[in-house]
Protein backbone atom coordinates (compact mmCIF):
# COMPACT_ATOMS: atom_id res chain seq x y z
CA UNK A 1 0.00 0.00 0.00
CA UNK A 2 1.40 3.38 -0.99
CA UNK A 3 0.92 6.11 1.59
CA UNK A 4 0.30 9.53 0.04
CA UNK A 5 0.96 12.99 1.39
CA UNK A 6 -1.45 15.74 0.60
CA UNK A 7 0.12 19.20 0.60
CA UNK A 8 -1.71 22.46 0.42
CA UNK A 9 0.63 25.35 -0.29
CA UNK A 10 -0.37 28.91 0.30
CA UNK A 11 1.92 31.46 -1.27
CA UNK A 12 2.49 34.28 1.18
CA UNK A 13 3.48 37.85 0.39
CA UNK A 14 5.63 39.60 2.95
CA UNK A 15 5.76 43.38 2.73
CA UNK A 16 7.53 44.81 5.73
CA UNK A 17 6.36 48.36 5.03
CA UNK A 18 2.57 48.61 4.69
CA UNK A 19 2.76 51.71 2.46
CA UNK A 20 4.60 49.74 -0.25
CA UNK A 21 1.55 48.34 -2.00
CA UNK A 22 2.19 46.47 -5.24
CA UNK A 23 5.96 46.28 -4.62
CA UNK A 24 5.93 42.80 -6.15
CA UNK A 25 3.51 40.11 -7.19
CA UNK A 26 3.63 36.32 -7.38
CA UNK A 27 1.62 33.69 -9.20
CA UNK A 28 0.06 31.26 -8.75
CA UNK A 29 -1.12 32.13 -5.26
CA UNK A 30 -2.05 28.57 -4.22
CA UNK A 31 -0.85 25.03 -4.91
CA UNK A 32 -2.40 21.74 -3.86
CA UNK A 33 -0.22 18.71 -4.55
CA UNK A 34 -0.30 15.04 -3.59
CA UNK A 35 3.01 13.23 -3.26
CA UNK A 36 3.72 9.66 -2.10
CA UNK A 37 6.14 9.11 0.78
CA UNK A 38 9.64 8.91 -0.69
CA UNK A 39 8.61 10.99 -3.70
CA UNK A 40 9.55 14.42 -4.91
CA UNK A 41 8.06 17.13 -7.07
CA UNK A 42 9.18 20.53 -8.32
CA UNK A 43 6.75 23.43 -8.21
CA UNK A 44 7.29 26.85 -9.76
CA UNK A 45 6.06 30.34 -9.10
CA UNK A 46 6.65 33.58 -10.89
CA UNK A 47 7.84 36.66 -9.00
CA UNK A 48 7.38 40.06 -10.65
CA UNK A 49 9.04 43.27 -9.49
CA UNK A 50 6.34 45.94 -9.84
CA UNK A 51 8.76 48.74 -8.94
CA UNK A 52 10.94 50.66 -11.40
CA UNK A 53 14.19 50.01 -9.50
CA UNK A 54 16.06 46.71 -9.07
CA UNK A 55 15.01 44.84 -5.92
CA UNK A 56 16.49 41.81 -4.12
CA UNK A 57 14.14 39.20 -2.64
CA UNK A 58 14.55 36.31 -0.16
CA UNK A 59 12.72 33.04 -0.92
CA UNK A 60 11.46 31.26 2.20
CA UNK A 61 9.41 28.26 3.33
CA UNK A 62 7.24 28.80 6.41
CA UNK A 63 5.00 26.61 8.54
CA UNK A 64 1.34 27.50 8.95
CA UNK A 65 -1.17 27.42 11.81
CA UNK A 66 -4.40 29.18 12.72
CA UNK A 67 -4.98 31.69 15.50
CA UNK A 68 -8.09 31.54 17.72
CA UNK A 69 -10.06 33.58 15.17
CA UNK A 70 -9.20 31.11 12.40
CA UNK A 71 -6.81 33.41 10.54
CA UNK A 72 -3.59 31.87 9.19
CA UNK A 73 -0.22 32.55 10.83
CA UNK A 74 2.99 31.78 8.92
CA UNK A 75 6.26 31.34 10.85
CA UNK A 76 9.43 29.27 10.79
CA UNK A 77 9.53 26.18 12.98
CA UNK A 78 5.82 25.30 12.98
CA UNK A 79 5.96 22.12 10.90
CA UNK A 80 8.35 19.28 10.15
CA UNK A 81 7.23 19.65 6.52
CA UNK A 82 9.21 22.92 6.28
CA UNK A 83 12.31 20.69 6.01
CA UNK A 84 10.81 18.82 3.05
CA UNK A 85 10.56 21.89 0.80
CA UNK A 86 13.31 24.21 -0.36
CA UNK A 87 13.83 26.93 -2.95
CA UNK A 88 16.43 26.33 -5.64
CA UNK A 89 18.12 29.53 -4.49
CA UNK A 90 17.70 31.59 -1.32
CA UNK A 91 17.44 34.97 -3.03
CA UNK A 92 16.88 36.58 -6.40
CA UNK A 93 17.46 40.03 -7.86
CA UNK A 94 14.96 41.53 -10.31
CA UNK A 95 15.22 44.69 -12.37
CA UNK A 96 12.28 47.09 -12.44
CA UNK A 97 9.26 45.57 -14.18
CA UNK A 98 11.03 42.21 -14.64
CA UNK A 99 9.79 38.78 -13.60
CA UNK A 100 11.42 35.45 -12.89
CA UNK A 101 10.19 31.91 -12.38
CA UNK A 102 11.62 30.26 -9.26
CA UNK A 103 11.42 26.59 -8.32
CA UNK A 104 10.81 24.90 -4.99
CA UNK A 105 11.68 21.20 -4.62
CA UNK A 106 9.36 19.10 -2.45
CA UNK A 107 11.10 15.93 -1.23
CA UNK A 108 9.02 13.70 1.07
CA UNK A 109 10.99 11.29 3.31
CA UNK A 110 10.16 7.61 2.93
CA UNK A 111 8.99 7.23 6.51
CA UNK A 112 6.77 10.31 6.58
CA UNK A 113 3.21 9.87 7.84
CA UNK A 114 0.36 10.52 5.41
CA UNK A 115 -1.77 13.57 6.05
CA UNK A 116 -2.30 17.22 5.24
CA UNK A 117 0.60 19.63 5.62
CA UNK A 118 0.16 23.38 5.19
CA UNK A 119 3.08 25.62 4.26
CA UNK A 120 3.71 29.11 2.98
CA UNK A 121 6.17 29.79 0.17
CA UNK A 122 7.24 33.34 0.90
CA UNK A 123 8.89 36.12 -1.06
CA UNK A 124 10.35 38.87 1.10
CA UNK A 125 11.99 42.07 -0.09
CA UNK A 126 15.55 42.36 1.21
CA UNK A 127 17.36 45.42 2.60
CA UNK A 128 14.27 47.33 3.63
CA UNK A 129 14.89 50.26 5.95
CA UNK A 130 12.52 49.72 8.87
Amino acid sequence: MIMCKKFFFVIVLFLLLPKIANAFSISPIKYTVTIAAGGEQMISLTVKNDKTATVNYNLLVLGAKQNNAGSPIFESGLSEAENWVGPETEFISLGGGKEKTVNFLINIPGGAYPGFYYLGLAVQERNLKV
